[in-house]
């Protein structure tokens, strides 16, 4: 997880002071590819109550976990997303 890395440099490349909102934009879309693992870890903490040292310890580095992360940090699959919503806005 690189989340404060992801912060600091989508801020520094994509924020600017004369376009509102720019830097709350380059943020949300920082910390976006780490969104599902703090949903997992927020479910597995507060919600089943898996414990700590369970989740950190092995659930992160499943098999299963892996595959969802590998998928949510896939710039192929981020520009995918970006492509229908382009798409879309031509349509609509």
């Amino acid at each position: 997880m690189n989340t404060p890395a992801h912060l600091i440099f989508g801020a520094a490349a994509l924020a600017r002071k004369d376009q509102r909102g720019s830097v709350s934009a380059a943020l949300g879309g920082a910390i976006a590819p780490d969104l599902s693992l703090y949903m997992l870890v927020f479910w597995h903490l507060a919600v089943i109550g898996t414990p700590a040292e369970t989740v950190f310890g092995n659930l992160y580095y499943s098999p299963q976990w892996q595959a969802i992360f590998a998928v949510d940090n896939s710039v192929f699959g981020w520009l995918g997303l970006l492509a229908v919503a382009i798409y879309g806005r031509w349509i609509w």
